[in-house]
């Protein structure tokens, strides 16, 4: 096994890169979801993941989810 020195670190986590899209949002602007347990799982990372900006969800009248930028 060949061992490497002064190879800086990646900073960006798995879950920021997976929702990258996240920083493209505005506030006001918002995700679609059919699925409660997928809409959860994207709610989870976002605000793990981008704490400067907050997030809030709500089930829509027709049954899907919906997931806002607040702030």
């Amino acid at each position: 096994m060949k061992i490497d020195k002064d190879i800086p670190m990646d900073t960006r986590t798995r879950t920021k890169i997976k929702y990258a899209w996240v920083e493209d949002m505005k506030v006001g602007d918002s995700v679609g979801f059919d699925d409660l347990a997928e809409m959860q799982k994207v709610y989870r990372g976002i605000r793990r993941s981008f704490s400067p900006f907050e997030f809030q969800y709500r089930t829509q009248r027709d049954g899907s989810f919906r997931i806002w930028r607040t702030k």
